[in-house]
């Protein structure tokens, strides 16, 4: 039986994702793809996992939640509860600092 490869652009049409998505999702894992020369090909039976899955979530907020998950590993070897709320609370403030900052150069 013959597979049919698919590129990163039609990958990306077919999931409704930007093509830097999905070069993402295979650097981190969550994508099969092969590399050839500098182009990477996925197998339409991986697009149609990741379809029926019904799981896709942008790269972007992977980074963050996998951040949040060291960051509360972190607070909880220094012997801390940390919950998600202040996690995000956390984030908030961060945030709100780096905007400031932003604000002042201008």
């Amino acid at each position: 039986m013959i597979t049919r490869t698919i590129s990163v652009k039609e990958a990306a049409g077919f999931l409704n994702v930007q093509p830097k998505t999905i070069r993402a999702w295979i650097k981190l894992g969550r994508l099969a793809a092969s590399k050839i020369g500098k182009q990477y090909f996925i197998l339409e039976p991986e697009i149609e996992r990741m379809i029926g899955a019904g799981a896709i979530i942008p790269a972007s907020r992977l980074d963050r939640m996998a951040a949040d998950e060291r960051r509360a590993d972190l607070i909880e070897c220094l012997g801390a509860r940390v919950t998600p709320s202040a996690i995000l609370a956390d984030r908030r403030k961060r945030g709100a600092a780096r905007r400031s900052r932003i604000e002042g150069h201008a």
